[in-house]
């Protein structure tokens, strides 16, 4: 809930969601669990967090002298650029908060999950998302996975799935050297070091994930360095559009498209995420 400096200027007068503006954290998560009772689901853990620091000598490191967004450097500036690390520190570090709550749920109840989502929270949902045809994407006779760096197949360790936002149709395509992180489905046996992705950078193999250009790229080589096989997914398999709200000089509230993700392929038609707020 602090506040904050995006990437996107653009993103700077985005307001909260009207159900949850002005709630407090015990009313803000009861609306929560509404929502996903009425799904089908359960709400596990809810926290609104009002700051996080970023104090240690690794993450001042990383701010510093990290090579994230360094090619931006000559548009955007070097303070822009460090604010780019900023927000994806502060992402990988409350991620493994919750990664840590996920552990405690899967403890108390003797289980582990099958499979964990990790979703960019300014995610809009255009249509209902459907898990069995996400997970039968690979088995189609028409799919071939778009180029990328992955382990060998019969070496995989486990599988997830992201988007492919392809070139011409989205705001940043996804590259073979790259993992879209809007969305990621990934089966719980190789889950970890996704929801560990703040550990990760500051591990073994900290000066290369340092190296890397951005959180797209670490990604990828995280894949690959712990053998999870990445099957990119036509946009419309995961319905998504990051967006957020903006308040016009008449009072009213209007959407306005953060990042648009859009790729068609193995027969599944294009989402067309501008379409649907026009």
């Amino acid at each position: 809930t602090e506040a904050f400096i995006p990437w996107r200027p653009s993103a700077s007068s985005f307001v909260p969601d009207p159900m949850l503006a002005g709630n407090t954290e015990s009313e803000a998560a009861a609306t929560v669990e509404h929502a996903l009772a009425a799904a089908g689901g359960h709400l596990r853990h809810f926290r609104l967090l009002g700051k996080v620091s970023l104090d240690s000598n690794n993450e001042q490191r990383f701010l510093q002298k990290g090579g994230w967004h360094r090619r931006e450097v000559k548009e955007k500036g070097k303070a822009q650029v460090r604010v780019a690390r900023n927000n994806a520190l502060k992402v990988f570090k409350v991620l493994e908060q919750l990664w840590h709550e996920l552990e405690f749920v899967e403890q108390r109840a003797g289980l582990l999950y099958t499979y964990v989502a990790i979703v960019k929270d300014d995610a809009f949902w255009l249509h209902a998302f459907d898990l069995l045809e996400l997970l039968a994407l690979p088995n189609r006779s028409t799919y071939v996975a778009p180029p990328g760096l992955r382990p060998p197949l019969k070496s995989a360790r486990g599988f997830a799935f992201s988007m492919d936002c392809q070139p011409g149709r989205s705001t940043c395509p996804t590259t073979p050297k790259t993992v879209t992180e809007y969305f990621l489905l990934v089966e719980r046996r190789v889950a970890e070091p996704f929801g560990r992705q703040y550990s990760n950078l500051f591990g073994q193999r900290s000066k290369r994930y340092f190296a890397m250009h951005n959180m797209e790229s670490y990604l990828a080589a995280l894949a690959v360095d712990t053998g999870t096989w990445i099957a990119s997914a036509p946009a419309r398999l995961i319905p998504l559009v990051r967006a957020g709200r903006r308040i016009q000089p008449n009072g009213s509230m209007m959407v306005c498209l953060h990042k648009v993700c859009d790729s068609t392929f193995a027969s599944v038609p294009l989402l067309q995420p501008e379409a649907h707020f026009r």
